[in-house]
Order: structure tokens, then sequence, then C-alpha cells
């Protein structure tokens, strides 16, 4: 509905094994939801336990 991937709602609910496991398999944290949003973003909504360097280091961008 609003352009999110499985690794925003998983971010956004808290999940960081999910967040992790999305991640392994090569889910992409550079695509923004229809709000603006990244992953990172709604990480920090949903108070995810995942330090924003964790999802940084898997994926190898930059956030700005």
């Amino acid at each position: 509905e609003k352009g999110e991937t499985a690794l925003h709602l998983a971010a956004l609910a808290g999940e960081p094994e999910c967040v992790l496991e999305l991640l392994r398999a090569n889910a992409t944290a550079a695509v923004r939801d229809s709000d603006g949003n990244l992953p990172l973003h709604l990480a920090a909504f949903g108070a995810l336990r995942l330090s924003s360097a964790d999802i940084r280091w898997h994926q190898r961008i930059l956030v700005t």
C-alpha cells in the first residue's frame, strides 16, 4: 500500500532476527517507501534493537 518492502515491515515491527535474515538474503536497505522512509527510519520508529551500523554494514550503503 505504501510501497513498503518486507524489510520495511520487519524493521517497523521490531523484529531484529527477521531483519537480519532478510539482509542475509540480500534484501536491499536502500529502497524508500512512498513516504520516503528507508527501512532504517522505520527501525527507529519501531524501536528495533538493531543498530544503524548493523544495517549499513550488511548493505554497505551510506544513509543520508
